[in-house]
């Protein structure tokens, strides 16, 4: 049995199935050694179901405040332009 027919019996078996790389990895290389990692990964890629999921990276927002003591300290403007002559 070549290594495109173990992922593919892993795969679509309901009592073998994985999700991810690394669980299918492990699975076929349980099986057979000799199987890659890059193996899993390119026929992954190629099942229509496989779905990639990345975490999302959290970025922080710095706080920014400020000690106001009295009013009229900080003055903040707008300066968008609203004119229907300047929409694209």
């Amino acid at each position: 049995m070549n290594h495109k027919e173990l992922l593919e019996n892993i795969y679509k078996n309901p009592l073998t199935f994985t999700n991810g790389c690394d669980n299918l990895y492990r699975k076929a290389k349980s099986i057979d050694s000799t199987i890659t990692r890059a193996e899993c990964m390119d026929f992954l890629k190629k099942q229509k179901t496989y779905q990639l999921h990345k975490t999302i990276k959290q970025t922080s927002v710095p706080n920014c405040h400020q000690n106001i003591k009295n009013p009229g300290q900080i003055w903040v403007a707008n300066t968008i332009v609203m004119s229907p002559e300047y929409n694209d």
